[in-house]
């Protein structure tokens, strides 16, 4: 066998080796959604989206199998203040160790103070969409989805992405 030949079958050999090692290290200290004595009810963390509001975001269950959201956020630029509000309702179609897959409706109000000291403008915008929640290390997770969302602004319909980073407590 060659030195090429040699030194490739130890890297496969050294990259299957680590990967047995790390993943049952992992699957062994690995969060769970599941876990009886730390069910990880609500969470608390940062999202932003067009159809469930943008800034801080607040997680808790509902009803069985469902999550409920709400997000908001104030923010100024050149004098003018804007602000959101959204919620978002997610009912769990599956819930496997540390992976959850989710349908539901979220709407949102969306400000847009012009500077004109004239009447302020308000959008609804709302949607429905799928998306997944993945449990990245103990108490945080990822949470991804896409809605189908109708723009009150211009009652233009698009998938558009929402994205939010939790700490479950």
């Amino acid at each position: 066998m060659s030195r090429y030949g040699q030194n490739t079958m130890a890297l496969v050999l050294g990259v299957a080796l680590a990967s047995v090692t790390f993943s049952s290290a992992a699957a062994q200290t690995s969060p769970r959604w599941n876990e009886p004595e730390d069910p990880y009810v609500a969470a608390i963390g940062l999202a932003g989206g067009a159809s469930s509001g943008a800034g801080l975001a607040v997680r808790w269950p509902g009803l069985s199998q469902t999550m409920l959201g709400v997000a908001g956020g104030v923010w100024s630029q050149d004098g003018d203040v804007d602000w959101n509000v959204g919620l978002e309702v997610n009912w769990i179609l599956r819930q496997a160790n540390r992976l959850r897959i989710f349908v539901g409706p979220s709407a949102a109000f969306f400000s847009d103070d012009n500077g004109d000291n004239t009447e302020e403008d308000v959008d609804l915008n709302i949607a429905v969409g799928v998306g997944i929640e993945y449990l990245m290390r103990p108490r945080f997770s990822v949470k991804f989805d896409v809605g189908f969302t109708y723009l009150g602004d211009d009652g233009d319909v698009f998938p558009l992405p929402q994205l939010g980073v939790f700490f479950y407590f």
